[in-house]
C-alpha cells in the first residue's frame, strides 16, 4: 500500500526515478499486476536513457524470469521474448562483470532451448555456464547454473546423469526454481521416481502466483510417474495463476493433464506446431481419452523434444 501511494506521489510531482524505483519495487511485490509490464519497460528505458547499466541489469532479470514463467511449456515463438531479454541480461551483466546475473540469463536460455528441442545452442548455453560456475562456487546462483546444465546434459550426452541435489529448505527462490528445472528434467527423462522424490525431498519455500505457476512442471512429474491424484491440486492453481499471467504454455498444459486425470478429451485440439510441452500433453490427453490419431505425433514430438517419459504409462 506504501509503494502503491509513493508512485501515485511520484507521478503527480513528475520524479521519473522515483515513480521507477517505486513500480520496480511493486513488480517483485505483486508479479500478478496487469501493470507490470509497463512498469518494466518504463524503468529498461529510464536506465537506458541515464546509463545506469546496474539498473539495466536488474530490469532485465526481473524481465526474463517474467517471461521465462508466463511462456514455460510453450513454442520456441513462445519463448523468444524471454530468450531476448535472457540475452540482454547476458550482455550487460558480463560487462559489469555481474556472474550472479550473468548466471541467471545463461540458465534460463539453456532450460528454455533444451525444452524446445535446440540442443545445440542449449549445449552452447551450458558450455558457457560451466565456465562461469569453475570453479564450483557454492551460493545459490550455482544451484541455478548446475540445474540448467543437467537439464541438458539429460538430454545430449548424459542421459544417466545423477541429478545436482540442492541444499536443504532455503528461502531463495532461486534455489527453489533450480529444483523445479531438476524435476522437468527428470520427468521429461523418463525418471519419473526420482522426479517425485525431488518434489519430496525439495526446498518448499517458493510461494504465491509465479510459485503457482511453475507448479506446472512438478505435477508433470506425478502426472507421468502415476502419482495422478497427488497432482491435481497443483494443475488447478496452475490453470488459475495462467489466466492471470495469460501464460498460454502452461494453460494448455495444466488444462490437457486436468483432462487426462478425468479420462477425457482436452477442450483445445492437438497441435501440428512446432514442438512444445504444452503440444505434447494436449497429444497425450488426447490418445488417453481414445483418439488413436494422437499415437504418432505425439511420438514424433516426443522423439525431436528427446523426453521419452511424455509416453510413460501409455500402452505401446
Amino acid at each position: 500500500a506504501e509503494l502503491e501511494r509513493g508512485l501515485e506521489l511520484f507521478e503527480s510531482i513528475g520524479d521519473r526515478a522515483g515513480a521507477v524505483a517505486a513500480s520496480s519495487f511493486l513488480c517483485l511485490a505483486r508479479p500478478e499486476d496487469p501493470r507490470v509490464e509497463r512498469w518494466l519497460t518504463e524503468a529498461l528505458a529510464f536506465a537506458n536513457e541515464t546509463g545506469d547499466r546496474n539498473r539495466q541489469a536488474t530490469t532485465l532479470a526481473t524481465l526474463s524470469w517474467k517471461h521465462f514463467i508466463a511462456s514455460l511449456h510453450g513454442t520456441a515463438r513462445e519463448m523468444a521474448p524471454a530468450e531476448e531479454a535472457a540475452a540482454r541480461l547476458c550482455a550487460v551483466s558480463e560487462e559489469l562483470g555481474m556472474l550472479d546475473m550473468t548466471v541467471h540469463g545463461r540458465a534460463l536460455r539453456a532450460f528454455m532451448m533444451r525444452q524446445t528441442g535446440r540442443f545445440e545452442e542449449a549445449r552452447h548455453e551450458a558450455d558457457e555456464l560451466a565456465q562461469l560456475l569453475s570453479p564450483p562456487r557454492r551460493h545459490n546462483e550455482s544451484w541455478l547454473g548446475w540445474a540448467a546444465s543437467f537439464t541438458v546434459a539429460l538430454a545430449t550426452d548424459s542421459p544417466d546423469a545423477a541429478a545436482p541435489y540442492p541444499p536443504g529448505d532455503s528461502v531463495d527462490p532461486v534455489v527453489a526454481m533450480a529444483g523445479v528445472l531438476i524435476v522437468a528434467a527428470l520427468a521429461l527423462a523418463g525418471r519419473g521416481e526420482e522426479a517425485v522424490g525431488q518434489l519430496e525431498h525439495g526446498t518448499h519455500s517458493f510461494e504465491g502466483a509465479i510459485a503457482d505457476l511453475g507448479g506446472v512442471i512438478s505435477a508433470m512429474g506425478l502426472v507421468l510417474s502415476g502419482q495422478t491424484e497427488a497432482a491435481r491440486e497443483r494443475l488447478e492453481r496452475a490453470r488459475k495463476a495462467a489466466e492471470v499471467f495469460d501464460a498460454r504454455g502452461v494453460l494448455r498444459s495444466a488444462e490437457a493433464m486436468l483432462a487426462e486425470l478425468d479420462g477425457r478429451a482436452p477442450e483445445m485440439p492437438g497441435t501440428a506446431e512446432e514442438p512444445s510441452i504444452a503440444g505434447a500433453l494436449v497429444l497425450r490427453s488426447c490418445l488417453r481419452a481414445g483418439d488413436a490419431s494422437a499415437a504418432k505425433p505425439l511420438e514424433e514430438m516426443a522423439v525431436a523434444l528427446r523426453a521419452p517419459g511424455l509416453l510413460a504409462g501409455l500402452s505401446s
